[in-house]
């Protein structure tokens, strides 16, 4: 029992002595409260000016479908052009993340919209860019010298004239039409008036200003000023400039980010970018199908004047002649002698494709547009096979060259691989050239053997089948390439994107500064300043300033307490015998 009263007391003691020690502490900081105060109000000040005066960044977002179908999937009208959708349905994912952030399309795409000339109102600040609400525009002269990459200042001094002028800044001064340097000229523009609506004209510079907005004029007039951008620097500053990624392993759908000051610009930009990039893809399946009527057409211009020549012939036979029933043994020869050249004709042709992309394999460096075996009804599969290989391994090489030098292993990996296919490609060609070949001869041979037996029939009607039959040659061919013509022609109108966008840009959120992080953390610190400074203090302090550190420190018994003196006389007791003091000795004595 005596224990456990014990055990009581002292837990009882502890807990006093924690309150009193939390009383103590608070107290303490309690006795610095105006230092709070001012350390919170001076840090929610600094946050407010930071929010007030930095520019904010803000997030963009886009998102892009692009279709993976499957190598042998063809659909619609498309499957006209087999060859076409061979090489541009089917799409890797990667390899198309990569034109998206390659160099190329970004230069496209800042060909499509005017960012040549930025537009800026200067505070006394801050510094904004000025897009849309434009109070007013710059007409370059595009034959003249410019000069690029320096802040242009213009102070209209009324509706009619404007001060232009620059600063020391390092520029250059191109011909716009070429961005070709022009050297030993300094880009400096020594301040000078010229009437507004007119062109202005400097040694380094002509263009025309076009009032947009008075009211706007008169609100930024104090500090405005442009800038014009070489087309290099552009593609340098937007390369890069945002992130492309699927949204998860198994989706082709893309999403397009981006972090900016000026997001109207940048929304711009990206929607831009994506409409480039499906526009793109279209022009090549466009191409394709345009090289592919070409080839056909350049094949049947050489037929043509044979036709009409052998019809004209045909005529003139069957006017003068008056043979118009042919014997049962002349039909089936010319029956036997159609089928068999209808075959050569066809072979013939297949030939000619087989010469052409042999000489385009061997003297070109990209495939991108071939016109594949398919698109005029060659169905080899090794053929197809490997120029599909082919196509692959040059998108591959795309997509490491945009963020890896010529020397880099990879890429030499993969020009290596570019190589074998092309030898096989082109031993694989050499093949079916002399395969071809073979048949051709055998056609001819079978050919020489029928006609032996127009010996048997009259002279007349010899020479009619023999008129006949070229004509039936020339036709079947030119009817041939004009069915594959109307394909390749139908394949080429009904050709539709294979990307679409799924959502255009949006602002997601702002990212820098956020006002409410900023504000608490800046409430944060004003508390933790000052705590910081006085728990140090504390801990320096070596002064005993109560009862309670005089007791941690020693066992001896305090007896009495003299309160501080003050006063300047040091005999307060004989002089002021009741103040407080005096009263401390009394109760010591």
């Amino acid at each position: 029992m005596n224990h456990l009263s014990e055990s009581n007391n002292r837990s009882s003691g502890e807990i006093l002595e924690s309150k009193i020690n939390i009383k103590f502490i608070i107290g303490k900081f309690l006795a610095f409260m105006p230092f709070f105060i001012i350390s919170i109000s001076l840090s929610l000040l600094v946050a407010h000016l930071v929010i007030r005066y930095t520019t904010p960044i803000f997030s963009l977002k886009t998102s892009l479908l692009i279709k993976d179908k499957s190598r042998n999937t063809f659909d619609g009208a498309e499957s006209f052009l087999q060859g076409s959708s061979l090489l541009m349905q089917s799409k890797n994912i990667e390899n198309e993340i990569g034109i998206l952030k390659s160099r190329n399309l970004v230069e496209q795409t800042l060909d499509n919209i005017n960012f040549n000339i930025s537009y800026y109102s200067e505070g006394k600040i801050k510094k904004v860019e000025l897009y849309k609400d434009l109070p007013f525009i710059v007409e370059l002269d595009t034959n003249h010298f410019q000069t690029y990459q320096v802040p242009i200042y213009v102070k209209f001094l009324n509706n009619n004239t404007v001060e232009i002028s620059s600063d020391d800044k390092k520029g250059k001064v191109l011909i716009p039409y070429n961005e070709k340097e022009v050297v030993d000229v300094s880009p400096k523009i020594q301040k000078k008036v010229f009437p507004i609506n007119q062109y202005i004209e400097t040694e380094n510079l002509k263009f025309k200003i076009t009032i947009l907005n008075l009211e706007l004029l008169k609100d930024y007039n104090n500090g405005l000023h442009f800038i014009l951008n070489t087309k290099s620097s552009l593609i340098s500053k937007y390369s890069g400039s945002f992130n492309v990624k699927t949204i998860n392993k198994m989706s082709s759908i893309v999403e397009l980010t981006k972090e900016t000051s000026y997001p109207e610009k940048d929304i711009d930009f990206l929607n831009s970018l994506c409409q480039t990039y499906i526009q793109q893809g279209l022009d090549e399946k466009a191409q394709i199908s345009k090289k592919t009527i070409n080839f056909i057409n350049l094949q049947l211009n050489d037929i043509q004047d044979t036709l009409r020549t052998i019809e004209n012939n045909l005529l003139n036979f069957k006017t003068n002649n008056k043979i118009i029933n042919l014997s049962e043994e002349g039909k089936l020869i010319l029956s036997q002698l159609k089928e068999i050249e209808s075959q050569k004709v066809l072979e013939l042709s297949k030939y000619k494709y087989y010469s052409y992309l042999y000489d385009y394999i061997n003297k070109n460096k990209n495939i991108k547009e071939v016109i594949a075996p398919s698109a005029l009804g060659i169905g080899d599969p090794l053929l197809n096979s490997l120029i599909i290989k082919l196509s692959d391994l040059y998108a591959k090489k795309i997509t490491y060259s945009n963020s890896m030098k010529e020397l880099n292993p990879a890429i030499l990996e993969i020009d290596q691989n570019i190589s074998n296919i092309k030898l096989s490609l082109i031993e694989n060609l050499n093949n079916i050239k002399n395969q071809s070949k073979l048949l051709i001869t055998d056609l001819e041979s079978q050919i020489k053997l029928i006609e032996k037996d127009l010996n048997n029939i009259p002279l007349a009607e010899r020479q009619f089948l023999n008129i006949n039959r070229k004509f039936n040659i020339s036709d079947k061919l030119y009817t041939y390439l004009l069915e594959k013509r109307a394909e390749a022609g139908i394949a080429g109108a009904s050709v539709i994107a294979d990307n679409k966008v799924i959502d255009k840009t949006i602002v997601t959120g702002r990212t820098y500064p956020i006002p409410n992080t900023f504000y608490f953390t800046a409430l944060m610190i004003g508390i933790l300043l000052p705590s910081i400074i006085i728990l140090i203090i504390d801990f320096l302090n070596s002064t005993i300033t109560n009862h309670k550190e005089l007791q941690e420190i020693t066992k001896i018994p305090i007896i009495g307490n003299i309160v501080h003196n003050d006063g300047k006389n040091a005999l307060v007791i004989a002089n002021s015998p009741k103040s407080n003091i005096s009263e401390s000795f009394r109760n010591l004595r």
